[in-house]
């Protein structure tokens, strides 16, 4: 858990190691609302890719910086051919946010 929640923040993913360009998934919010993204369910090939984010947080809040980024691996289940398979896919999500500082009110 963060020692100080930020004011406010953006959550971009980005399909593969890129951080910049067209963001797979983008979510902005303000002080704790990041404690409703546990984990995010993304577009995938044939379903939905399950992103877990319980990881993430703790190293983003680590030292309250203004940028914090992390590739994370996506899972998705498909059935193909009668079989089923583990279809594996590289994110990178990066943490952007502003937080209090003892002057602000």
């Amino acid at each position: 858990m963060p020692h100080q929640n930020p004011r406010s923040f953006v959550l971009t993913v980005f399909e593969g190691s890129r951080t910049s360009g067209e963001a797979t998934w983008e979510e902005e919010g303000t002080g704790a609302d990041w404690q409703k993204l546990e984990a995010l369910r993304l577009p995938g090939f044939d379903g939905r890719v399950h992103l877990p984010l319980s990881g993430f947080w703790p190293a983003a809040f680590a030292d309250c910086s203004p940028r914090f980024e992390q590739q994370i691996e996506g899972l998705e289940t498909i059935v193909k051919f009668g079989n089923t398979q583990q279809l594996r896919t590289l994110y990178t999500v990066v943490f952007e946010a502003t937080y209090e500082t003892n002057g602000d009110k």
